[in-house]
């Protein structure tokens, strides 16, 4: 890559007829050896590479809007690389949820709080979302109530309140019995 970050999605193939190590922590392995291989001195030697593979590299959060919306439109969970006040942006964080709901977890607070962003993510990622929802949303009867309707697994992050209702439980076990486990 352009930016020196290795990662394997975008590694490049090896050409044909050249061969490729077992794995990068073998071919690590293998530049370590030295005179005096104790565990303590190949861990030393291991840091050192890893600490001169990341120079140069910049930890900066994305404060750009333009190049984050490009990145989480890509890959919803670089939200986490952009900063604080990228990822209270209802704009950018409803495209990184529309992306990967699991995004929803990179969000601010706030964002977490709102059900229309809790909605995008539950659209995208199903009830997995919700772990990541601020506790006002998931003690939202009606809001709760439309997601467990949406996806019964819902019923697994509600609220301890509305998990031991009959009259919120009792519906959705009617309609999908599995969910009696998280009442």
């Amino acid at each position: 890559s352009s930016i020196g970050i290795r990662s394997p999605c975008l590694a490049r193939r090896p050409a044909a007829g050249r061969r490729r190590s077992a794995s990068p922590a073998v071919a690590l392995r293998g530049r370590m050896a030295v005179a005096d291989d104790t565990p303590e001195t190949a861990a030393a030697t291991e840091r050192e590479h890893i600490e001169e593979g990341l120079e140069g590299i910049d930890f900066t959060p994305i404060a750009d809007k333009v190049v984050a919306l490009k990145a989480v439109r890509s890959n919803g969970l670089s939200l986490e690389f952009a900063s604080q006040a990228l990822q209270g942006d209802r704009e950018v964080v409803l495209a990184a949820v529309a992306q990967c709901g699991i995004a929803l977890r990179c969000a601010s607070e706030a964002l977490r709080g709102d059900w229309e962003v809790v909605e995008a993510a539950l659209a995208q990622a199903g009830a997995a979302a919700l772990e990541h929802a601020a506790p006002s949303v998931l003690g939202d009867r009606v809001g709760m109530g439309a997601a467990a309707e949406r996806d019964a697994g819902a019923l697994r992050w509600a609220d301890d309140e509305l998990r031991e209702d009959p009259e919120f439980v009792g519906p959705i076990v009617t309609k999908s019995w599995w969910a009696l486990q998280y009442a």
